[in-house]
């Protein structure tokens, strides 16, 4: 209901700003006073109270959807804020549409047109669709049926297609005249170097405080304007854990996850209920469960023997119970993960140790990799396959004993042994450092001068809109408003 209400009200809300309305209104001579003109162009008080009284709408919807709670409508400061916003926003909109008018703007070219009518047909098929996913028909309702049930709820909501094709005309006017003011906007090399110059010390400062965010950026494909000291570049063969060994261990983590939150929960519950000794009370219960002869994620209790006083409430120790039963289970599932990570290691032993043997007789680290890697990002195609992954002491991305082995390695060339990890064994080549400085412009021109393009495009269109409102001189009339 949501997005089709919030679809509903920015259509409404766009109506007022092409001088037309939805609904009939009071033609009194109160609400026939002009707050807003520009010109011909004029707002009554009557369309501005309506506007406002939608803003306060959509400032409540937002308020609802994002932060949960509701705001006071009613309230003078709220309104007043409102009001102000609508008061901008209609002055904006009216020098808008003047100056795009003065421009012959509003001349469409063929492809021009085509465009509008595109963007109105797929905004009235999503708004139709969005009411659709809304009703409540009967499962075996026609077509011609489902389809007069969303014309009445959009008759009931006042949008129609001529809603939606002045709406969209506003924003096909909004956006040519934006193109208008941008036209000639360029980057300039002296800009670009001021920029790239600006980004390099940003990140200089960045990367002393959180080393690990040089990695990061790289790992995630952000333009790189600058490279800390102390990284360098490895690849691994990741000899991954066989897929059986992999659910169980998934399994065990799964249990002992719940067993966690099982402990967390009674112990709460006993400080809440007031016991003064929580662990005392706790170690009053002692459990036992049934032994296993392999690595397993299902646990049975056996036995609980409780100490308890005769003074100890029912559900006091009901909950004791319970916890220490969550206690026995996170310990059981703790040793039954090293078992079966153990287990797991044991199982794919003979790849790791192949690998190790041919690379020490010198076979060829790719030709290696080709054949045992379970790694994604050292397979061709993905971008790290090339140069390998960033690390350095305390890298924040990866498992900490990947960058504890990784940092380890003596020399360039020179690889790891088999490294137990989350998934299997790493094993890991030391393939270059990392340079310390700025990178070469060159590397980063592109993204930097879209980036530049797009700040001073903005600048630029909201400069000369300030610009055409200034001139323009919008009467506006706030003492009416509120009369």
């Amino acid at each position: 209901m949501q997005k089709r209400a919030l679809l509903a009200l920015l259509l409404a809300m766009m109506m007022f700003l092409t001088g037309c309305t939805l609904i009939v209104r009071d033609e009194a001579v109160d609400n026939a006073r002009v707050i807003l003109r520009l010109g011909d162009d004029v707002y009554t008080k009557g369309e501005v109270e309506e506007q406002v009284d939608m803003q306060l709408q959509y400032t409540q919807m937002m308020y609802s959807m994002y932060y949960g709670y509701a705001i006071n409508t009613s309230d003078p400061a709220i309104i007043a804020d409102a009001q102000e916003m609508v008061i901008e926003s209609l002055s904006r909109q009216l020098v808008m549409t003047a100056k795009a008018r003065e421009l012959g703007l509003d001349q469409l070219t063929e492809d021009e047109t085509a465009q509008l009518e595109q963007a109105v047909q797929t905004t009235w098929q999503e708004y139709r669709d969005s009411i659709e996913l809304e009703l409540t028909l009967d499962e075996n309702a026609t077509e011609e049926q489902i389809e007069a049930a969303i014309d009445e709820v959009c008759a009931a909501e006042g949008v129609n297609l001529d809603v939606v094709r002045q709406s969209e005309m506003v924003n096909l006017l909004n956006e040519k005249l934006q193109a208008y003011a941008i036209k000639d906007v360029t980057v300039s090399e002296d800009a670009l170097t001021a920029a790239f110059n600006s980004e390099v010390e940003t990140a200089k400062s960045t990367y002393a405080s959180n080393l690990s965010a040089y990695g990061a950026a790289v790992l995630n494909g952000e333009p790189v304007y600058y490279r800390p000291a102390g990284y360098r570049n490895v690849k691994q063969i990741l000899i991954q854990f066989h897929d059986e060994d992999a659910a169980l261990i998934d399994e065990i983590n799964s249990a002992l996850d719940n067993a966690e939150r099982a402990d967390n929960e009674y112990t709460a519950a006993l400080a809440v209920q007031g016991v003064p000794s929580v662990e005392e009370l706790i170690s009053q219960v002692q459990v036992t469960l049934e032994e296993v002869s392999a690595p397993t994620a299902q646990a049975t209790v056996k036995e609980v023997v409780t100490s308890f006083s005769e003074e100890t409430e029912a559900e006091i120790s009901d909950n004791a119970i319970k916890a220490a039963e969550a206690r026995a289970l996170r310990a059981f599932y703790t040793e039954q993960l090293a078992y079966a990570k153990l287990q797991a290691r044991v199982n794919i032993d003979p790849e790791a140790d192949d690998v190790l043997t041919r690379l020490a007789a010198g076979e060829d680290w790719d030709a290696l990799a080709a054949q045992y890697n379970d790694d994604p990002g050292m397979m061709e195609g993905a971008a790290t396959a090339e140069t390998g992954y960033p690390v350095c002491e305390g890298f924040a991305q990866f498992d900490p004993a990947f960058v504890t082995a990784a940092m380890s390695i003596e020399s360039v060339g020179g690889w790891s042994d088999k490294t137990p990890g989350s998934y299997g064994y790493y094993i890991i080549q030391y393939t270059s450092d990392v340079p310390e400085g700025p990178v070469d412009i060159e590397s980063v021109r592109a993204a930097l001068t879209d980036d530049l393009l797009a700040t001073l495009q903005d600048q630029a269109y909201e400069a000369a809109l300030a610009s055409w409102i200034s001139a323009a001189d919008v009467q506006v009339d706030r003492n009416a408003l509120n009369d």
